[in-house]
Order: C-alpha cells, then sequence, then structure tokens
C-alpha cells in the first residue's frame, strides 16, 4: 500500500520536502485512551505480548497526534525474551532480569540459535497496525542493538555504570564477542521479521553504547551495528546511539540514512560531523512537561539550528508518560507550522 505521507522517507533518501517531518517514540503513553490497556499496575508487557492489543496501541499514535510516522508498540527488549529470559519492570530503575551472568558467571544453556518464531507476535501486531493504518503515515520498527542487548544479558538491567559488561569484553575478549555474536545473530532474526512484516523503516537502537569510548565503541558496538545496517538495504534505517558524540564521523560511515541524536547534542555540533545523512532529534524530552507557549518557543529554536530538508524533528528520548498531551500537541504543531 502506497504511504499517503513518506515526508519521513523523503528525507531518508534525500528528496526535498516542504517541512520537517515529526516523529516521537513512546508518544502513545501520553494518549489518555491508552492508559486503559494497562494492566493494574499500569505496566505494558501483556500489551506487547498480544498483536492486536499492540497494534491498537501503535494505531492510537497515529489517531491521536499529527505525527509523521509511527513506532510499533512493542517491547525493546524482545531479544533477551527470545533467549528464554524473563523481567520485572521495577517502578523507578527500570527492567530487571531474573538471570545474568554477573550473578552466575557461565553461560546459560538456555540461550537458543536465532529463531524468527520467537517473534511471531511482533510480526502480527505489524500486519495488524499496517492494516489499520491504511498508508497514513510510515510504521517503524525498533530493534535493540547487540551491545546493549550484551550489556542487559551481563548484569540483568541497563543501569550504568555497566561495568560489568565491559569487564567480560575486556579481559575476555573471546568471550565478549561470542555473546555479541549471539546477539547479533537474534537482533538478525528480529530484524528479517520486522521487513518481510511490513515495516517501512527500521531502528538500530543503541542506547548504552555511551559507557564505551570511541575505541571500544568501535570494536564493540560499532562493529555489530555496520553488519546490522548492511544486511537491511531494502528500507530506510535509523540509528539511535546514546552518547557517542566522540564518534559521529564513524556513525556516518554507516549503511544507514538516518542518525538520532539525543537531547546532550547541540545540533551545529552534529551538524559539521554528520555527514551524507539525515539527522532525527533533538529537544529535551523533559521539555514536553513545560506550558504549550515554552514548547512552542524551544522547539523553534532547536528547530532553526538544523540543516534544513535533512531533520526529522524529535525528541532526545522516548516519551513518557508524565508529559503533558498539550505540550506534546505544541510541538508537533510548531514543526508544522514551518515551512520549509
Amino acid at each position: 500500500m502506497k504511504l499517503e505521507n513518506d515526508l519521513m522517507l523523503r528525507v531518508a533518501y534525500g528528496t526535498p520536502v516542504e517541512r520537517a517531518p515529526v516523529c516521537l517514540p513512546g508518544v502513545v503513553w501520553a494518549v489518555p485512551d491508552f492508559q486503559g490497556l494497562l494492566d493494574q499496575d499500569g505496566n505494558a508487557q501483556q500489551v506487547m505480548a498480544t498483536p492486536d492489543l499492540a497494534a491498537r496501541a501503535t494505531v492510537m499514535a497515529a489517531d491521536h497526534f499529527e505525527v509523521d510516522g509511527v513506532y510499533l508498540f512493542t517491547d525493546y527488549l524482545a531479544p533477551l525474551l527470545a533467549m528464554g529470559l524473563e523481567y520485572y519492570p521495577h517502578p523507578q530503575f527500570g527492567p530487571h532480569f531474573s538471570w545474568n551472568l554477573e550473578g552466575s558467571g557461565d553461560l546459560p544453556d538456555f540461550i537458543p540459535a536465532a529463531n524468527p518464531a520467537s517473534y511471531a507476535h511482533i510480526a502480527e501486531a505489524i500486519r495488524l497496525a499496517k492494516d489499520q493504518l491504511r498508508g497514513r503515515v510510515p510504521l517503524i520498527g525498533r530493534v535493540l542493538a547487540p551491545w546493549s542487548t550484551y550489556t542487559y544479558l551481563c548484569q540483568g538491567h541497563g543501569l550504568p555504570p555497566h561495568s560489568y559488561a565491559k569487564l567480560v569484553a575486556f579481559t575476555d575478549p573471546i568471550m565478549g564477542r561470542q555473546l555479541l555474536d549471539i546477539m547479533i545473530d537474534i537482533a538478525n532474526a528480529q530484524l528479517s521479521v520486522m521487513v518481510e512484516a511490513g515495516v517501512d523503516l527500521i531502528e538500530l537502537y543503541d542506547p548504552l553504547a555511551g559507557c564505551l569510548d570511541r575505541i571500544m565503541f568501535r570494536e564493540f558496538s560499532l562493529h555489530y551495528l555496520a553488519r546490522l545496517c548492511s544486511n537491511f538495504r531494502q528500507v530506510p534505517k535509523i540509528v539511535r546511539a546514546g552518547g557517542v558524540q566522540h564518534s559521529f564521523d564513524l556513525l556516518s560511515q554507516l549503511d544507514c540514512e538516518i542518525l538520532a541524536l539525543d537531547q546532550t547534542v547541540e545540533p551545529e555540533f552534529a551538524a559539521l560531523r554528520i555527514k551524507g545523512k539525515a539527522i532525527m532529534g533533538n529537544l529535551d524530552t523533559c521539555m514536553l512537561g513545560c506550558d504549550p507557549e515554552r514548547v512552542t518557543h524551544e522547539t523553534r529554536r532547536m528547530l532553526h539550528k538544523f540543516p534544513r530538508q535533512k531533520h526529522i524533528a524529535s525528541t532526545g528520548t522516548d516519551i513518557f508518560y508524565e508529559l503533558e498531551e498539550e505540550s506534546i500537541a505544541a510541538f508537533i504543531e510548531a514543526i508544522r507550522g514551518v515551512a520549509w
């Protein structure tokens, strides 16, 4: 089905657009009706695991906000779930897995080979969401990148300082690479399922890469991002690696179309170092907790710092539910109101 709104794809491929597209990962958390899908503790695990609910949540974002692309509502920790691991969502510290390498010291027997069947629920959610969106906006599938998946496996959570994950990689690089090879096989399986099911873009999400310096980032994160990018040339790719300003020149060499920035990066700094890519970002997400008037002002200020025709307006991190619905709408309206 042909897309009615292809602004994100046109920016990705360098085709002129009339304005900056706007896309907000996690924006469905700000949709009032979405809260009715959650369990009594406010958790979304069952929604993400149930295809019709995941599709409904995905489409809610496009129904409620005038965005130019929506993320599939799925668990970014799906690669770890495919290994047979389970986690509980800690209300303050995020996902915590019941098993980790630091506590065990040995590779578990239950890590399976990459199996596309582990992602059947994601494929069905994509098909349902695409059918309901009917080409209104592109659908984005996000996959956790190998380094971040590996870090969760090592320590059971994503909290800093990631010391044990780095200790394994630095002191036992054979084991580190063995684990990362497992991670990339599993990521490949998930991406293959998503692309075959019909996502319009994919995002390689590496939020924990910022704990690595430039040399170690090249060896333990960038190398695996590059392999994934080269395997999926049939759709545009977003690479979102947090805290790696030291390696924008290296990221520019990836076979991807879009690099997403966190809120700590000055747009002018990024524009000088990122070549040949569209840039996505990067208003501080917490700014959307302010009143709409201030949000409008800060959004316009951000917009004018980015190069025209190469920018997808977004926030530096995912939207979370404490943010103001009216302020999110003001952000979107401010972007849509500036013509190029």
